[in-house]
């Protein structure tokens, strides 16, 4: 089955993934840009209620991306539109409207006691 974005229903046709209208990626983002920088160079385009860069777990760093969250999704539709490949920390980032993915199962132990990854095929 193919997977493609409708407008009219406001989400992807295959599994659980939905559009979030109201938040929006920041992707190649410089690993020196703050969540203020964000707050600051979106503030323009409405409301920002949430700023988050995305860090590694272990190591704390910037992985190079962000979501912002605003209060309308007609000010995420302005912030896609006027950001796209401007600068923020001297380097051009891409804005896109979010899409919420569930998260998927990560292995490890479960009830059958197998744990690690699963491979149904075998059995």
């Amino acid at each position: 089955m193919f997977s493609f974005f409708n407008p009219f229903k406001g989400m992807f046709t295959k599994g659980e993934v939905k559009v979030s209208g109201n938040k929006v990626y920041v992707g190649n983002l410089a690993w020196g840009a703050t969540e203020d920088d964000l707050r600051e160079t979106f503030a323009k385009f409405g409301t920002v209620t949430e700023a988050r860069i995305v860090t590694d777990r272990e190591t704390g760093r910037s992985k190079g991306f962000a979501f912002v969250t605003f209060e309308t999704s007609t000010a995420a539709d302005s912030a896609v539109d006027g950001m796209y490949e401007q600068s923020i920390a001297g380097r051009p980032v891409k804005v896109s409207i979010a899409v919420d993915r569930p998260r998927e199962a990560r292995g490890g132990y479960s009830q059958d006691r197998r744990g690690g990854y699963k491979d149904n095929s075998r059995y």
